[in-house]
This record gives C-alpha cells, sequence and structure tokens, in this order.
C-alpha cells in the first residue's frame, strides 16, 4: 500500500503543471506522453519543484544533525582530518591505492610543483567475487600482491619509506588522518571481519609482509580524494562529488557520495582547532527510515532484493549501480500488465541485473526514427525475442523518467550542500561516467538547479572530475 508521503507527493506532481517540467528537462516526447502509461509513468518518477524543495528541507536537516550527533545514520557527515587542500606547490613521488566498487587502483602519482594535472602511472585489476566475500586478510593480501606487481613493474625505489595515501570508497568513521574503522559495507561488498575494525592497519600489514617500504599516511573517502585532486588544478573548487559510476557491458557500478569544506565551528561532535575541514556527507545514506524519499514500488522492490535492505535509500535512486535494475523492474511490470513485448518471451528479463545501467544511456542516445540502436540493444544485447517501434518508444520512455529522477535527485543534494554553505561562486568537481556520458544528465541537473535556486546557481560550475580519487589521496599524502 502507498504511503501517506508518497500520495501527497504523487498528487503534488500532478499539480505542478507536469507537462511543462517534463518539457524543460529535455525529454521531448512528442505526443506519446500523452498515453495514459506515460503519464502514469512520469507522475511516479519526474519530481516538482515543490517535491524537490521538500526533500532539500529535510536533507539539509540531516546534514546539520549529521554536523552535530556521532553515528548518526541518514546523514553521518563525517570529518576527514583534511584540513587544508593543495597549494599547487607540491612535489615529488606519491602512491595510492584506490579500492572502488568495482575495481582496485595502484596509482604512482608524480607532482611537477604546479597546478598542471599530475602525472600518473596505473595499474587497475577487478575485485574478484570471492575477496568481495572473503575474509578480512583475503582483501588486503590481494591489495599487497597487486601492489606489489606495480612496484616491480614500474622499478619503483626510494631511499625513504614511499608515502601512500589509501583511497577506501566506504562508510568509515576516521579518528584521525590514518585512522578509520568501517561502519558498513556497500557496493556489493560483504568481507568478513572489516566492519567495525580499523581499515589502514590490515593494510599496512600486508605490505609489510611482502616487504614493500611503504607507509600508509593518509586514509581518504574516494570523494574526498575527487575534491582535493580537482582543488589542484582548479581552486575554486569548494565540492566533490561521486555520480555512480556506469560500467559498459557490466552490471555493477559505483555508487554516489560527496565532501566539502566546511567551517570547524559548525562540526559541532568534534573539538576541532583548525578553521575548515573537509566533510565526508555520505549522503547515499539519507533517509534510512525511508520517511522523505518518494518511492515507488519498484523502488520498493530492488530494495528488498538489494544486499542492503533499507541502506543506502538515497544511493539506491540516483548511483549508476541501480539505475538499470530499477528500470528491469517497471519493463518486468509493464510486460505483465499486458503493456509491453505483449507477443515477446522476456525470459531474459527476470533475472536480475540483466538490465544495465549503460543499456539505458545507449538506449536514452538513440534519436533515429525507428530506434534502431534500441532494437539492437533489447533483441541482440538482452535478448528480447521480438520488439516493434511501440515497445521501443515506452522502453526508451522508462529510461528517460528513471534517468532524469536521478538527475533531478543529484542536483537537489548538489544545491543543498550549497545553500547550507552559502557557497554558489564555486566549481563543484564530479567524478562519474554517469556523469560524463548518460545523455543529458548534466544539463538536467543543470536545468533542475535553475529551477530551484534561480539565477545565482549559474555561478556554479560543474566540472568532470578523471582519476580524482587516487591522485587525491597521493596528494593527501604529499602533506603529511
Amino acid at each position: 500500500m502507498r504511503s501517506n508521503v508518497t500520495t501527497f507527493l504523487i498528487g503534488a506532481i500532478l499539480g505542478a503543471g507536469l507537462r511543462d517540467l517534463l518539457r524543460n528537462l529535455s525529454l521531448n516526447y512528442k505526443g506519446d506522453d500523452e498515453e495514459p502509461i506515460y503519464v502514469e509513468l512520469e507522475s511516479q518518477f519526474i519530481l516538482s519543484p515543490d517535491i524537490l524543495y521538500a526533500i532539500l528541507k529535510k536533507f539539509t536537516e540531516c546534514m546539520s544533525n549529521g554536523l552535530a550527533e556521532e553515528n548518526y545514520k541518514d546523514m553521518p557527515m563525517i570529518p576527514s582530518f583534511v584540513e587544508r587542500l593543495p597549494k599547487g606547490n607540491e612535489t615529488g613521488y606519491f602512491l595510492a591505492i584506490d579500492l572502488g566498487g568495482t575495481n582496485a587502483r595502484i596509482c604512482l602519482v608524480d607532482l611537477k610543483g604546479t597546478r598542471e594535472q599530475p602525472v600518473l602511472i596505473q595499474k587497475k585489476a577487478v575485485v574478484p567475487d570471492d575477496v568481495k566475500a572473503g575474509k578480512s586478510e583475503d582483501l588486503f593480501n590481494w591489495l599487497a600482491d597487486l601492489t606489489f606487481e606495480f612496484v616491480n613493474e614500474n622499478e619503483i625505489t626510494n631511499e625513504e619509506k614511499i608515502k601512500l595515501g589509501f583511497t577506501f570508497s566506504f562508510p568509515v568513521v576516521q579518528s584521525g588522518l590514518s585512522k578509520g574503522k568501517l561502519t558498513q559495507w556497500a557496493k556489493g561488498f560483504s568481507c568478513e571481519g572489516v566492519v567495525g575494525k580499523d581499515v589502514v592497519e590490515p593494510l599496512q600489514k600486508a605490505l609489510h609482509n611482502k616487504g614493500l617500504e611503504i607507509e600508509v599516511v593518509a586514509l581518504v573517502n574516494d570523494t574526498v580524494g575527487t575534491l582535493v585532486s580537482h582543488s589542484y588544478v582548479d581552486e575554486m573548487t569548494f565540492m566533490g562529488v561521486i555520480l555512480g559510476i556506469l560500467i559498459l557491458n557490466v552490471s555493477k557500478g559505483t555508487g554516489t557520495n560527496a565532501a566539502y569544506v566546511e567551517e570547524c565551528s559548525r562540526i559541532k561532535k568534534k573539538d576541532l582547532k583548525g578553521k575548515q575541514m573537509v566533510i565526508n556527507t555520505e549522503w547515499g545514506a539519507f533517509d534510512s527510515e525511508r520517511k522523505y524519499l518518494p518511492y515507488t514500488k519498484y523502488d520498493n522492490h530492488l530494495n528488498k532484493e538489494s544486499l542492503y535492505p533499507n541502506q543506502q535509500n538515497f544511493e539506491k535512486m540516483i548511483s549508476g549501480m541501480y539505475l538499470g535494475e530499477i528500470t528491469r523492474h517497471v519493463l518486468v511490470d509493464l510486460h505483465a500488465r499486458g503493456l509491453l513485448f505483449p507477443a515477446s518471451n522476456i525470459n531474459c528479463l527476470l533475472k536480475r541485473e540483466s538490465f544495465l545501467t549503460s543499456q539505458m544511456s545507449r538506449i536514452e542516445r538513440d534519436n533515429s526514427k525507428n530506434l534502431d540502436d534500441v532494437k539492437i540493444v533489447l533483441e541482440k544485447n538482452i535478448g528480447i525475442s521480438e520488439t516493434d517501434l511501440n515497445d521501443r518508444k515506452l522502453v526508451k520512455h522508462v529510461c528517460k523518467c528513471v534517468g532524469t529522477r536521478a538527475a533531478q535527485l543529484s542536483a537537489m543534494a548538489i544545491g543543498a550542500v550549497l545553500k547550507h554553505s552559502g557557497r554558489w561562486d564555486c566549481t563543484v568537481a564530479i567524478d562519474g561516467s554517469l556523469f560524463e556520458h548518460y545523455p543529458n544528465f548534466k544539463l538536467r541537473i543543470q536545468q533542475t538547479l535553475r529551477q530551484l535556486f534561480g539565477v545565482v546557481s549559474d555561478d556554479v560550475k560543474l566540472s568532470l572530475a578523471n582519476d580524482g580519487s587516487g591522485i587525491g589521496a597521493a596528494l593527501i599524502a604529499a602533506s603529511c
């Protein structure tokens, strides 16, 4: 049964000039959107400014609560102990290990003392599923083995221990720059013996056991790394954002999060001596009690089937890891109702993660008269037996609705942080191919910011940040 909050939200959408809102968000459905199923989908996924304002109000309240309370679930607001951004004059060689949701990278960063992009050499490997679900020592020994191979392949030697920054892209409560305990796994990891434990100590031990003269001097969230890295080349950078990377032809992707520069006087839960500190918001955890976001029945299905039910609820609406799965649930439901693929066998869609966010991106990009590329995706790549043009139009519409909601909520969250900080004339560094490659995603963020905040949002520069987490960790190590 739909909650009272969701019922109110749907009613608010329908009363907010939805048709104009959709067209302002570059959806341009050219008549098909007058069909009842199109209107129904729009009413469930496209969010009016009034709804976004209501969510934004709760979002900023949770930010303030997270700055005041330890272990606040809705928005942990974790101090990173990074007290300054790069000056641009840092020099030397530094290492970084970047552990994300899908891959791990070992990076050697050569800082030249200028604000030009640092020289980066890296080795990347997909984290094996048995490592993700194994024991603590399996994970850290695997990282140490990868580092050992990288050091030998690149003949890295140094008279003193090489400093290393460890980018660990999971919720961690830090007690210092190089100390932090994992609070919960995300992004498909369930490794035993890590939750509640410090993650630097076992990595340092594993590196030592491999005979590597490397000192782990900084524990860095990937979003903090993105902020620090981009600030090295653009001193106006105030915020770093991860927008769920979509991986071509792979069902996995990473989540979403943000970091920004906060005044220490506003971080009530810590007795901090400095003026400013980078805060890791962990905004993917927003709405832990599922009260504020407009969940559809498709979101609820995804949540129940996920590795982490009732956790990372905001992330599940905007991350590249989940958008394809939400869309799959919609398509299966429409088929069951006789509205989509009525003469087709869709057993291929009944399997979890059989419809990918990268395929959504490809579908949205197809503007051909007969949606020929959509046909290829559905029939050849996914395996649906047969589709007609009406099927393909409706699938594209579903993708647009799910993708647009993700962009709208991303804009709401970015705007909430900037409003909280009173900072608009700044750069927001965004890492992730969802932002880089998904059709109209950046444009929809910009348009939603303009709808919510007016012309002041025009001062915000949304800038793509590539490979930010590894370089950022090395830059933080350089400051130690």
